[in-house]
């Protein structure tokens, strides 16, 4: 019930149970403290033509164990998730993503880079004790510079615990394209720290990159974590 209290550690956080109010709430609060009250079955939402939650969130989601099922995103934006972007002050924790489906095509002739990944496109802040498992399929622009694509997190700067993915991805290029692939199944790339965490991933890439269970590509530290899986390269790849 989202009209009940919820204080954690004595802190008050705002329940919602809908991916629309949740997405509502923080746009118009970005900074602030946000909870879902149950399981959310995404596909009555149809498909999404961007991010659900666009808005640069810098607060704190706990999704308090609870399940969204069935996302669906089609979308040509650079960064794609279920949140676009977290920034160095975000959090998110304790929610799983399951059964979703997330395509990205480039149709446009002046993006330089995309990111997706189910949970996040793009983070700086912290992950943790959360699941994303599903498909992402993404086909490179012509123009695209690079191509960050991970199960969890497309691009992680932040920090990633005790977290784990389970994803199908797909990632083709335009024949014109002289852009890079980063195709991991936790992250796509990651500068930042992952630790105690996994991924059981399919992945299949035929473009010019970087592919692995884990990670495409991953200067950062990692700590305490595996993966399993499958990867399929093809083309002109680096490895």
């Amino acid at each position: 019930q989202t009209a009940n209290a919820l204080s954690i550690n004595g802190v008050p956080f705002k329940l919602e149970n809908s991916l629309p109010a949740l997405a509502a709430a923080i746009k118009k609060k970005p900074s602030g403290r946000f909870a879902l009250s149950a399981g959310y079955n995404a596909s009555q939402d149809g498909i999404y033509e961007e991010s659900p939650i666009p808005t640069k969130f810098k607060g704190t989601f706990n999704g308090l164990g609870n399940t969204i099922a069935n996302l669906m995103i089609s979308s040509n934006k650079p960064e794609i998730g279920l949140f676009g972007y977290v920034t160095a002050m975000g959090a998110i924790n304790s929610l799983l993503l399951t059964k979703a489906s997330i395509a990205v095509k480039d149709e446009r002739k002046n993006r330089q880079a995309c990111s997706a990944g189910i949970l996040a496109a793009i983070n700086l802040g912290t992950v943790f004790d959360s699941f994303a498992g599903g498909k992402i399929d993404v086909t490179m622009g012509e123009r695209d510079d690079s191509v960050s694509v991970g199960g969890l997190i497309g691009e992680n700067l932040g920090t990633i615990v005790n977290s784990a993915a389970a994803p199908s991805l797909f990632v083709t290029t335009h024949r014109r394209s002289p852009g890079t692939a980063f195709a991991g199944g936790l992250a796509g790339t990651s500068s930042g720290e992952i630790m105690g965490s996994y991924a059981t991933a399919n992945i299949s890439v035929n473009a010019a990159g970087y592919a692995g269970d884990l990670l495409g590509l991953g200067p950062g530290i990692v700590i305490n974590s595996y993966a399993t899986g499958q990867t399929a390269i093809s083309g002109s790849v680096l490895i």
